[in-house]
């Protein structure tokens, strides 16, 4: 009977889920909420932009289902997805987005990080906010927001220790695949219906740094960052490239490697997506079966090499690096 009760209410979830996305749709379509594409897009058909209200949404269910007990997670995951929503609609000022997120973020840190030194406070709000901002600026190609999220949450639901799983945090894994699921329906095509947004991929990062964070203060092991291993690199590494270039790093640009390989060599979305995907999944392995058990120094030094073959491939596919 609790099977039963249980496969309902996840099947309801499911499709209070799926209707909040079609009804969203219409909403946006009327206020043209739309990303055309521009000279930095990598699409080149108007799609919806915002789709993934879906997991703030999903966050929003997880706190009901909890008995309303986690209300400053889910009051720093409401909060940064409206300023990012908000932010998809029309332009807000940077410090305003930023002052709003960063208050998020430190209500995400506060509550997953119990017992963390006050000094460490502020170290960890920038790297949480950094990853958040890594989220939405690989967000540019059908299917890689949510393909890279549901390999994040399947890694965090089941593929950890199970005593490590508490059941508050295996049943936010669980209704964020839904949302993650619901949004691939209309994203992961050819041509995509929606795109997820700054709304999007800034709350599913919200909900998988609340996730990991966790995760570190249950074992104490920084290791499990390993987890966003291809995010971070493809992020940084950028970054860096783009600083020896001399530009500008806050302006819209087309650097990454996912870009590259969908702009240049012309790969479609969907199998750089997946490639993206299937790498970090067979990461998350390694991290599983052996970095938790090893020192701190080989995740540095397994970090490093995979930055070596990320610069390689680049150097491979791009006269430009």
């Amino acid at each position: 009977m609790e099977l039963y009760q249980s496969i309902a209410r996840y099947f309801a979830a499911a499709l209070a889920l799926l209707v909040l996305e079609l009804v969203y749709f219409r909403v946006a379509r009327f206020y043209s909420i739309v990303d055309k594409p521009n000279a930095r897009s990598s699409h080149l058909i108007p799609a919806i932009r915002g789709g993934g209200v879906i997991f703030l949404a999903a966050a929003l269910i997880w706190y009901a289902w909890t008995g309303f007990q986690h209300t400053m997670t889910a009051a720093g995951l409401s909060a940064i997805a409206v300023i990012s929503f908000l932010d998809d609609v029309v332009t807000l000022p940077a410090r305003w987005r930023l002052i709003v997120q960063l208050s998020g973020t430190v209500l995400l840190v506060l509550t997953a990080a119990i017992g963390l030194p006050g000094w460490w406070l502020v170290p960890v709000c920038i790297v949480a906010t950094g990853v958040m901002n890594a989220f939405n600026f690989m967000d540019g190609i059908n299917g890689i927001t949510g393909i890279y999220a549901a390999v994040t949450l399947i890694t965090l639901r089941w593929g950890l220790p199970a005593d490590m799983v508490s059941t508050d945090l295996a049943l936010l894994c669980e209704v964020s695949l839904l949302a993650t699921a619901v949004f691939l329906l209309f994203n992961f095509r050819g041509t995509a219906i929606c795109f997820a947004g700054d709304v999007g991929s800034v709350t599913m990062a919200g909900i998988i740094v609340y996730l990991l964070l966790s995760y570190i203060m249950r074992t104490q092991n920084p290791a499990w960052l390993l987890l966003l291993l291809v995010y971070g690199i493809d992020s940084i590494g950028t970054i860096l490239i783009r600083l020896s270039r001399r530009e500008n790093i806050f302006k819209a640009h087309r650097s990454h490697l996912y870009q590259i390989l969908c702009n240049e060599r012309k790969l479609p979305h969907r199998t750089v997506a997946i490639v993206y995907g299937a790498v970090q999944a067979v990461v998350n392995v390694l991290a599983i079966a052996w970095f938790q058990h090893q020192a701190f120094v080989w995740t540095v030094v397994f970090t490093l090499i995979t930055g070596v073959i990320y610069l390689a491939i680049r150097r491979m596919v791009s006269v430009h690096g």
